[in-house]
């Protein structure tokens, strides 16, 4: 059953994105990975079978306030690390710094980034993953995630962000479609052939 959302104090241009979830079939059935979460995480969780939540931001607020308006599902699960504790704050800073300085070493540290996401959730039982989180690296994280054959991926935020989310970095991949959906930020997936 449908739980009723809080939106109050969404912006809803964040939000632009959920009338593309139509793309997905048999959502009710599938396994989610959000990275970032927020009010969108409500549609998440009224929409797929289990969500999984990888929050990674200077201040844990944010988090916690989600954590609060998530109380009522019980199909979520979510993860909270600082970038700083995560190793990865000043890479992430040089990109804002300097577009073309884009090092994603500090992602693949032991027990890093991509170390806390895997001991957090088994991507290989992913269906769809969500890529809307603050870091700036978004392409990198379609790249990884196609890497790993997540089945759908989609991104928040394709319309503009080039230099700071990398979108032109997204790799060619001939074992995926690529959808545009025209909203007011842009929606990308990437859909498994």
């Amino acid at each position: 059953m449908e739980k009723k959302l809080n939106l109050e104090g969404a912006n809803s241009i964040f939000l632009d994105w959920k009338d593309s979830l139509k793309i997905i079939e048999n959502k009710e059935e599938k396994t989610v990975l959000e990275f970032g979460c927020g009010f969108g995480t409500q549609i998440l969780c009224n929409n797929f079978k289990t969500v999984y939540s990888f929050e990674v931001h200077g201040v844990r607020t944010w988090y916690d306030k989600t954590v609060e308006l998530l109380s009522q599902w019980d199909n979520w699960n979510g993860m909270f690390h600082t970038g700083e504790e995560l190793g990865i704050r000043e890479a992430v800073q040089n990109v804002y710094k300097n577009k073309n300085n884009r090092d994603q070493t500090p992602f693949y540290n032991k027990g890093g980034y991509y170390d806390k996401l895997n001991e957090f959730v088994d991507l290989s039982k992913v269906d769809v993953a969500f890529v809307d989180h603050s870091q700036n690296m978004k392409a990198e994280t379609v790249n990884y995630l196609m890497d790993k054959n997540i089945p759908i991926i989609f991104a928040h935020d394709t319309k503009h962000g080039y230099d700071v989310y990398g979108w032109n970095l997204v790799r060619s991949n001939e074992t995926y479609e690529v959808v545009n959906v025209n909203s007011g930020q842009g929606v990308t997936y990437w859909i498994k052939k």
